[in-house]
């Protein structure tokens, strides 16, 4: 996919959720599967040099495209300061999608931080093929946007790790793995890596990996990592992947 490929949008609402956690919402009309990501920029020329990977954490009947992004470097903090009416650039969908559940599979959406962003989109897109979803959402210290998932899931389990609401710990510590017949994943990968050590069987287990990446296409294998089945880029040929591929024994 060319540079040229970008795409403009026009920011509608860009709404701080919390801390440093924003969610802006883009005209469209802008389409793609969950587990999908869109490369970003808001700015013009060569500085910063590089478009950031952002997953879609939903998209409405009308095409605008909604992002949920953590305000951790210089591009995002431009990203955050963008008013309604100010343009920002998408190239995009791009990488694979998340494999749907089988009709009434009982599904587990488990979260960590901002790596809630592309269980969005999911839980909604899976309503109609299963109830059976439940939620898990890991923070440091204060939860957000629950409520944006309770019209999609039967049961919400959240933890922090301060224990100002909810468990009091991390996610994985109350997550019954053995419940679930799919489980979808992201967040940071230590967290991931624990519900693969936890799971009695990893090939249930879809992981949205977080990476840094330079083109976004599979051209310049920046973001490349090592898998039992040799090197695989999470660009091209992830995001998600099949917990089994992982090397964490």
């Amino acid at each position: 996919m060319a540079r040229n490929a970008y795409k403009e949008g026009t920011i509608l609402e860009n709404n701080h959720i919390i801390d440093n956690i924003y969610v802006l919402k883009v005209s469209g009309p802008f389409e793609g599967a969950p587990g999908q990501f869109y490369m970003i920029k808001s700015w013009q020329g060569t500085d910063p040099l590089l478009a950031r990977p952002i997953s879609i954490y939903d998209i409405d009947e009308e095409g605008n495209i909604y992002l949920l992004v953590a305000n951790v470097g210089r591009g995002t903090d431009i990203m955050m300061k963008l008013k309604k009416g100010d343009k920002l650039y998408l190239l995009g969908p791009l990488g694979n999608k998340f494999p749907l559940p089988n009709k009434d599979e009982k599904v587990a959406l488990v979260g960590g931080s901002v790596g809630i962003a592309p269980l969005k989109y999911l839980a909604r897109s899976i309503q109609d093929i299963t109830k059976n979803i439940d939620y898990y959402a890991g923070f440091r210290d204060n939860p957000y946007l629950i409520e944006d998932f309770e019209d999609y899931v039967e049961n919400t389990y959240i933890s922090t790790e301060s224990g100002k609401v909810g468990y009091k710990g991390y996610i994985i510590d109350i997550l019954e793995s053995e419940k679930y017949d799919k489980i979808y994943t992201c967040g940071p990968f230590p967290m991931m890596k624990a519900l693969l050590l936890k799971a009695h069987n990893r090939n249930k287990v879809l992981v949205s990996m977080e990476s840094r990446m330079a083109c976004g296409v599979g051209t310049c294998r920046g973001c490349s990592i090592k898998t039992k089945v040799g090197m695989r880029r999470v660009c091209k040929d992830g995001p998600i992947f099949g917990g089994g591929v992982f090397l964490i024994d």
